[in-house]
């Protein structure tokens, strides 16, 4: 019996109606946090370049975050983000 997953059939304790007797499918919904069936494409897919011979596709520029709020001051990091936005 699978009692927590999607298209469980055990249904009654969890407010699904049991099979009829004339042998009729029961309706069975998805569970709420069952997985989203359509993915669209990747953000910025179109924008990736190859990295060397890695096989992987990454942005031409990434603007690492860890040193703001650590060794740079807030208008050092503006001056950055706003650079780094042009």
């Amino acid at each position: 019996m699978r009692l927590f997953s999607v298209g469980s059939t055990a249904g009654s304790a969890i407010g699904h109606a049991a099979p009829a007797a004339t042998g009729a499918p029961a309706l069975v919904t998805p569970h709420p946090s069952a997985p989203i069936p359509v993915v669209g494409p990747g953000i910025g897919a179109g924008l990736r370049v190859p990295l060397a011979e890695t096989g992987i596709r990454t942005f031409p520029l990434i603007l690492g975050g860890a040193e703001f709020g650590w060794n740079t001051d807030a208008d050092t990091a503006l001056h950055i983000l706003d650079r780094y936005a042009d």
